[in-house]
């Protein structure tokens, strides 16, 4: 009677090139925002026609105005003031040269005897008074212009005008409502944004803030090429408990469903980033760091504030022993396979030494060699020397893992 045989699913392990990631989720957030306010309170008496969150604006577009009646009328009262200040000045500069060429007179006159000295005196108090009202005069001329470009701040902070160009974000103000300064809240990013009159952002220009685990962080580097999808993680599906311990790949293989890097062929249709920035500095949890990444995304995939998920391009190999992630099994900190003795039929538990992890593959550096077939469906019911059926046998199509130009060109 033929021995029962238990029915597994198993591939054969490849020689090939194996590029490693670090996987990460974030929010985009646009490198260039502007908070746009008025600095006074005062009735909204102007909105751009057709102004909504999602239009695109030029810089030095006038995009809404409070009500600028008092306003203009005490920019017309500086203005009339500065006239007079100016006028007065004018006057005072005639009288003090005119005060001046009678003190002249005097003194010539002192000079040769023909005047007396009390008349000198006056004469030269009433030059010296002359200049000092011309003095006063520039000060009251100088103070009126001030309060003339007061007045003029003051209108133009009526004026809410694009500062650069770009994209309508947030835009909390209607015309005819009153704003007033208290009504916005800058106690959280979120509050700021849904109360100050008018957020605008740089659609094409974005970042990304991601925590890596503590134990990639030797891996992780500035400059390295990044890959963004723009779809929300899916729910992480928790492994199967048949083994004794679940390792961090098998996590990771059952979290990245429908998440994985690209196709090199495919490579394109993302959004391309690099790392910016590495805090060295890890969280109080003591579980990560923060890495920073610039993007520029000219279309337009990328929205504010959306949650993406990235895949850092770390170290990359050529020619090494690669096995599928599911073929793998964690025992006492300790790395295995299980194999196909062709000759018996029976599993074979081997030790493996890992290297390089892949998105769907890892390195085998020793324990392994290519075209030997590795148990990737059923490893939880096997044990050393049980007898094993193999179905679906066949070589698999090794994932193609984008090339440094796919990854990191330009888009």
């Amino acid at each position: 009677m033929e021995e029962k045989r238990v029915s597994v699913r198993a591939v054969k392990a490849e020689s090939g090139d194996i590029q490693s990631w670090v996987f990460a989720e974030g929010t985009a957030r646009s490198v260039v925002r502007e908070y746009l306010m008025f600095q006074n309170a005062g009735k909204v008496t102007y909105l751009k026609s057709d102004l909504r969150e999602g239009s695109v604006v030029e810089k030095g577009t006038l995009l809404a105005q409070q009500d600028q009646r008092s306003l203009k009328a005490d920019l017309a009262e500086a203005g009339t003031s500065v006239d007079v200040a100016q006028a007065e000045l004018e006057q005072a500069k005639t009288r003090a040269s005119l005060e001046q060429k009678t003190f002249g007179r005097y003194a010539k006159l002192l000079e040769q005897e023909s005047a007396s000295l009390q008349e000198y005196d006056e004469a030269k108090a009433r030059a010296d008074n002359a200049i000092a009202d011309v003095s006063r005069a520039e000060n009251h001329v100088l103070a009126s212009k001030a309060r003339l470009d007061q007045m003029q701040v003051r209108l133009e902070d009526t004026d809410l005008v694009a500062p650069t160009n770009g994209m309508i974000a947030y835009l909390n103000i209607k015309q005819g409502y009153y704003f007033m300064p208290n009504f916005v809240r800058t106690d959280s990013e979120e509050a700021a944004l849904n109360t100050m009159p008018i957020v605008m952002i740089d659609p094409d220009t974005y970042e990304i803030a991601v925590d890596v685990p503590v134990y990639d962080r030797d891996r992780v580097k500035t400059g390295q090429a990044v890959l963004i999808q723009t779809r929300q993680s899916q729910a992480p599906t928790q492994p199967s408990s048949d083994d004794d311990t679940i390792s961090h790949d098998e996590v990771l293989t059952k979290n990245r469903t429908g998440q994985s890097p690209p196709k090199g062929r495919d490579a394109a249709n993302y959004i391309h980033g690099e790392v910016y920035s590495v805090n060295p500095a890890i969280s109080p949890s003591g579980r990560s760091i923060q890495v920073e990444i610039h993007t520029r995304d000219k279309g337009m995939m990328l929205k504010d504030g959306m949650y993406v998920t990235v895949w850092i391009a770390t170290e990359n190999r050529e020619d090494v022993v690669t096995a599928p992630l599911e073929a793998f099994l964690y025992r006492d900190n300790q790395s295995y396979v299980f194999t196909s003795d062709s000759k018996s039929g029976a599993a074979q538990l081997r030790k493996v030494t890992l290297g390089l992890r892949g998105v769907d593959r890892r390195e085998v550096v020793s324990g392994i060699k290519p075209d030997e077939w590795v148990v990737t469906e059923g490893r939880y019911q096997l044990s050393h020397g049980t007898k094993i059926k193999i179905i679906g046998q066949h070589t698999p199509d090794i994932r193609e893992t984008p090339s440094t130009e796919a990854v990191s060109g330009d888009e």
